[in-house]
């Protein structure tokens, strides 16, 4: 029996896709598509009528398109960042971080041009130290133990310069205090 066909078991109930809570399958959707074009054996490829792409929206204009657009146009922006020099003397003298596999150098010290999305790399390069405290060590008499969570910039950096001004500086703030 073909999927959403009934089986005289109850009403039939709307695919997934349909019912709004986030689930899709494919094989209740409608996937298949025929269209046709007739090529005449000789002219210009230009000439031809191509009626069968009338229907197809490759980029639709709506709020959401423009917001991952502008999304994606400010993490593309050029900042000057400097990574803080260190006391450690076995600190990496070059920080290296990597967006999609596309690698950014960080010289210690050295102002370096880049795009805004190595600059999160930077700032969420956050490692997390746990500690407990055992009851018995802690002021007053309790049974809980205290657990303690964490974390500090990796590899500290300063933001000489930020196309976005004050969205930028905003921007930065939100993604440091992210966990």
């Amino acid at each position: 029996m073909a999927r959403g066909t009934p089986d005289n078991q109850g009403p039939v109930k709307a695919p997934a896709y349909l019912q709004g809570n986030g689930a899709s399958d494919t094989r209740d959707m409608q996937t298949e598509r025929t269209t046709s074009m007739h090529l005449p054996p000789t002219g210009n490829v230009e000439d031809i009528d191509r009626t069968d792409l009338s229907d197809m929206n490759v980029m639709q204009d709506n709020d959401a398109t423009r917001d991952h657009a502008a999304e994606l146009a400010f993490n593309e922006q050029i900042l000057m960042v400097t990574v803080a020099e260190s006391n450690d003397p076995g600190a990496e003298p070059v920080v290296q971080v990597g967006v999609n596999g596309v690698n950014q150098f960080f010289p210690r010290g050295v102002p370096v041009k880049c795009r805004r999305k190595y600059v999160e790399s930077l700032a969420r390069a956050k490692p997390q130290t746990i500690t407990t405290s055992d009851p018995q060590s802690m002021n007053g008499s309790g049974d809980q133990y205290r657990v303690q969570r964490r974390s500090a910039l990796l590899y500290p950096f300063s933001v000489n310069y930020d196309p976005a001004g004050i969205k930028g500086a905003e921007w930065l703030q939100k993604i440091l205090m992210q966990g």
